[in-house]
């Protein structure tokens, strides 16, 4: 559910429809908004998408203006009334109206505001220190994979054993260590 850059004559003639880009119907409620605006700004942001950075903007900067005028009664009121033409170029026939609405056009204030911060990641590390990050995936926690101690067994061989070579099977008890537990 997203529009191409392609579709740029079609949304000049029709007008962007805001409920469409966000994946709700005009009923949704605030809570649905908040849902629908994570869902899709977290989808379609720059940093997290692999598509053309030009085309993921221009989905991310809409997402971000559906959401900033859905989540305003007033706005949303006026959207539903008079369609994006209305809320942006005046109500047709009156000319009393005061303000039109201009979208700021930074669809990562928009987010930062939503999330607390432009970083679509910050949710998977705010909570590691710098420490953590840099030994993200290491088994030790300093950065390196820790090994195995080796084994030392005494085994006795006489010396023809030695001379000739044999082979002897033995059964060999260590100790495994998992975290602070022995085994």
């Amino acid at each position: 559910m997203f529009i191409l850059l392609r579709d740029l004559c079609v949304l000049a003639i029709m007008g962007v429809d805001y409920y469409y880009l966000l994946g709700v119907t005009e009923s949704a409620t605030l809570k649905d908004l908040h849902r629908a605006y994570r869902r899709q700004a977290l989808r379609f942001h720059p940093l997290r998408n692999k598509k053309l950075e030009a085309e993921t903007l221009q989905q991310f900067t809409w997402i971000s203006e559906a959401y900033e005028v859905l989540k305003d009664p007033v706005l949303r009121a006026r959207y539903d009334q008079y369609g994006e033409a209305g809320l942006k170029h005046g109500i047709p026939g009156v000319y009393t109206e005061p303000v039109r609405y201009m979208y700021h056009g930074d669809p990562y204030k928009t987010f930062q505001e939503y999330f607390g911060d432009w970083n679509p990641f910050k949710e998977f590390t705010e909570e590691m220190t710098r420490e953590q990050m840099e030994n993200f995936g290491r088994k030790d926690g300093r950065g390196q994979i820790k090994k195995a101690e080796p084994t030392t067994v005494k085994l006795m061989l006489t010396l023809e054993e030695l001379y000739n070579g044999c082979i002897k099977k033995m059964k060999v008890k260590y100790t495994v260590s998992l975290s602070s537990n022995k085994v």
